[in-house]
């Protein structure tokens, strides 16, 4: 178990594990780590470095060039043990600087690290619904949002079972939020992000903690995004909100009525940056939209709500 600080935002020096995929990557990490207030208490190839990893430091900082099954079994190791990490894709991330590594550093682990108290209740919850395509465009979601540690996200992708690991893969690279898989028991808390079982229906109780039924999702999709949106907008109402990126069919379309109804908000990626548009078209006929942007820009606007909401 790491230990807690009570504000890592302010902390001076946080000790750091270092791993990349090639000599040369984690070059540029060390190099970077060491332009920042952080200590570097070891760094290693993801290719060479053996589980279980120390527990002496803060967070660890991976630099991922090349997708294999050796950095999936590192992260899932993180995160089983709840330990704060930063995942940079060389591939899809632009060039960095010290300052924002730093940052990013900071705000993971203020992140993992924050009390379980009643403050830990969202001000918001964001059922984030997609398909086909949907993975690059969470990414890029997650990429560009900033300052939401109010709010709770809760993924339902269109996805098979063997497909999750690469699904959690792909947000925890992009995001500094613990992602984890809804469990039984329990309660959404603000900065976290809960990816939807395709193969264990779940609800939500009085009280707002989740509960796997133990029921296959009902319907032709897995998860079926019409239930996660109509069981999210019935116990949040006001709070919660949808927003549907690229995927085919219109899964979705007919649970959006009852979010408006509640007060919730209704946000579609816009047609044109869709790697298949026909799940956003569908809800765009329904009328309920309020906003309709890239990913990027979806991520500004989540971004400017949650400022608002401080």
């Amino acid at each position: 178990m790491l230990r807690a600080s009570p504000d890592y935002s302010e902390q001076s020096e946080l000790k750091l594990g270092l791993l990349a995929d090639s000599s040369r990557e984690l070059g540029t990490l060390v190099s970077l780590v060491r332009e920042t207030d952080h200590k570097i208490v070891c760094s290693a190839s993801t290719r060479t470095y053996s589980l279980p990893l120390r527990n002496d430091v803060d967070a660890w900082v991976l630099r991922i060039a090349d997708h294999c099954d050796k950095t999936d079994a590192i992260i899932e190791w993180l995160t089983e043990h709840d330990v704060p990490m930063v995942v940079e894709d060389v591939n899809t991330a632009n060039s960095i600087s010290a300052q924002w590594l730093d940052s990013k550093i900071r705000d993971c682990v203020s992140a993992y690290r924050r009390p379980h108290s009643a403050n830990s209740k969202p001000e918001q919850v964001w059922v984030l619904a997609a398909s086909t395509g949907g993975p690059e465009a969470l990414a890029e979601f997650f990429n560009g949002l900033v300052g939401a540690e109010a709010f709770t996200f809760i993924v339902a992708q269109h996805i098979d079972e063997r497909a999750l690991p690469s699904l959690f893969t792909a947000l925890r690279r992009n995001t500094h939020f613990p992602v984890t898989l809804c469990r039984s028991g329990e309660s959404l808390e603000a900065g976290h992000v809960y990816v939807v079982s395709p193969d264990n229906e779940f609800s939500l109780s009085h009280n707002r903690r989740v509960v796997l039924t133990g029921e296959a999702w009902k319907g032709l999709y897995r998860p079926s995004i019409n239930q996660v949106i109509a069981k999210v907008a019935k116990a949040y109402r006001q709070q919660a909100g949808v927003i549907i990126f690229s995927g085919m069919g219109d899964d979705g379309a007919d649970a959006v009525s009852m979010m408006g109804a509640y007060g919730g908000q209704v946000l579609i990626q816009d047609l044109a940056s869709c790697t298949i548009d026909s799940m956003p078209r569908s809800v765009q006929s329904t009328g309920l939209v309020n906003y309709s942007g890239d990913s990027q820009a979806l991520a500004k606007y989540i971004s400017k709500r949650a400022k608002a909401a401080r």
